[in-house]
């Protein structure tokens, strides 16, 4: 169409097969290799919406397979000028979107199992991300394929539920030695924390701030908070997260994330994080000052 000259407001693409017009309005990765690099190809040159299905009758393009005599054929023809309908608005073409046919072929079939439940080890290796929030969309997205047992439900955007959902499993996940050491060893547990006034919650997680709620600054809605230890890697990118937003002191640092959680040898965290970055190092930096040539000689 480029090489006609002609400037066209809209292009519409009429095919009589329901089935090729369901393939192109579907993601191509759906399909076996062969239709796969096809439909993706023509969704990258055309929009799939523009793709509609017209009944078999009015397809001018398969005219001459079913036949054309030289009546049909001859100046002014239906070969020619194409069916009645498309001198009509686009609004009363016989055209559909609909498709009746449920079963696609060429569909790739995944068979999955899954046995997930909440005290199975941790899906996602903590440890090979680098940012707190990839770590939380990428746990949310694997904890809901493993639940309704289909990869097609990972193509769906994450919502805030969640994101809560799998923070809550990190914290879970963070705090299993504590806890087992909470059930184990209550003694030697509450000698280390019990000034903290820790409290296992009925979900199974450890908070506390009862003793220091009226000197720490918690988030308005709760008067108690998560216990993590500093060592694990989900603490370290939280930390991470709260430091990158404003490169801030140590102390705002420590407040803004007490706020939300209760971490252990907190300021030894921070200060670490604060250290390796590359930024704070250079705004601590000192600015070189003016050296002074030294004072003349008396004559």
């Amino acid at each position: 169409m480029e090489e006609t000259g002609i400037d066209f407001q809209r292009v519409l693409y009429l095919v009589d097969s329901e089935i090729v017009r369901a393939m192109i309005q579907k993601r191509s990765y759906g399909f076996k290799t062969f239709v796969a690099t096809r439909i993706g190809e023509i969704q990258e040159l055309s929009d799939p919406q523009d793709w509609w299905w017209v009944s078999g009758g009015d397809n001018v393009a398969d005219i001459i397979s079913r036949g054309l005599d030289t009546k049909t054929s001859r100046e002014n023809g239906l070969w020619q000028n194409g069916p009645h309908f498309l001198q009509l608005p686009v609004e009363q073409w016989p055209v559909s979107q609909r498709c009746t046919t449920l079963d696609i072929p060429e569909r790739v079939g995944i068979v999955m199992a899954t046995d997930f439940t909440e005290s199975q080890a941790s899906p996602v290796e903590v440890e090979r991300y680098s940012d707190f929030r990839k770590l939380l969309r990428v746990t949310a997205m694997l904890r809901r394929v493993a639940k309704q047992k289909s990869f097609r439900s990972g193509a769906i955007d994450i919502n805030s539920a969640e994101l809560c959902e799998a923070e809550s499993f990190w914290i879970t996940e963070a705090q299993r030695p504590l806890v087992q050491q909470m059930r184990k060893d209550p003694t030697q547990f509450f000698k280390g924390y019990g000034s903290l006034g820790p409290k296992l919650r009925d979900d199974g997680v450890i908070v506390v701030g009862k003793r220091v709620k009226n000197h720490v600054q918690f988030s308005y809605s709760q008067e108690m908070v998560p216990l993590l230890p500093n060592h694990h890697h989900f603490t370290r990118l939280y930390a991470q997260m709260i430091h990158n937003e404003g490169h801030n002191g140590v102390s705002t640092d420590m407040a803004k994330i007490r706020s939300k959680y209760w971490v252990i040898r907190l300021k030894q965290l921070v200060t670490t994080i604060r250290h390796k970055c590359v930024k704070c190092r250079k705004y601590d930096g000192q600015a070189s000052g003016q050296k002074m040539a030294p004072l003349p000689g008396l004559s």
